[in-house]
């Protein structure tokens, strides 16, 4: 097996990672091979040198992970030591439609899981939708999925949609199907930093509005 650094940490990964969203429970997908199933295709991998796993706790709602870290106990000679790499290392929170297909929920991110929801539920066309919703934990991971054409169709933030040249954007939510949304910036009460106000000063100017007008964003003015 032929090892090359990731990225430029130093750490040496094999040059062929082994994707795990095959392998969880067949109650997430029908397709999905469960731990039996999966072990020998683990075992072959492991045997070859393959120490670079990409794993996201949406495959199998978390199942995909606890097969991969039983396999990687069991079968655990490896000539390096395991790289687990999950997807939501990639991302940032966005909508997050489900984490089980049949509830909305996401602690840190309820707002952006009840969005999505809410304007397809106003168009009209939710009931229809829903059983055919996969979860992803945030826009990021859902873009993704939609880039390694692994789902037809994301909703995802328009930003994030065109920061990707291999998506392309098909449709957008009316504005009045969904709240607005907006990213605030303010200074804190107690805030003693004089860098916090340069920053915040930073962002109100006209350097900063070009780059984020640039990605697509609008620019509000400042809060009175």
């Amino acid at each position: 097996m032929e090892y090359v650094n990731l990225g430029s940490t130093g750490l040496k990964v094999s040059r062929i990672c082994l994707g795990t969203m095959t392998y969880g429970s067949k109650k997430w997908r029908e397709w999905v091979l469960e731990d039996a199933e999966a072990r020998p295709f683990y075992r072959r991998a492991i045997e070859a040198g393959i120490n670079f796993f990409d794993t996201a706790d949406v495959y199998s709602l978390g199942v995909s992970e606890e097969i991969t870290g039983r396999a990687l106990k069991e079968y655990g000679s490896l000539p390096r030591a395991a790289v687990m790499a999950p997807a939501i290392a990639l991302a940032r929170d966005g909508f997050v439609l489900s984490r089980d297909d049949t509830e909305l929920l996401d602690a840190k991110a309820d707002r952006f899981a009840e969005d999505p929801a809410a304007a397809l539920q106003k168009l009209g066309v939710w009931d229809a939708v829903q059983p055919h919703v996969a979860g992803a934990e945030n826009v990021r991971a859902a873009l993704l999925f939609v880039d390694r054409k692994e789902t037809p169709l994301g909703i995802v933030y328009a930003t994030d949609a065109a920061s990707d040249p291999k998506v392309k954007i098909v449709g957008v939510f009316p504005e009045d199907t969904h709240p607005p949304i907006i990213y605030p910036a303010a200074l804190t009460v107690a805030s003693k930093n004089p860098d916090a106000v340069k920053f915040l000063q930073f962002l109100e100017s006209p350097a900063a509005r070009a780059p984020f007008e640039k990605q697509g964003f609008t620019v509000l003015g400042a809060a009175k």
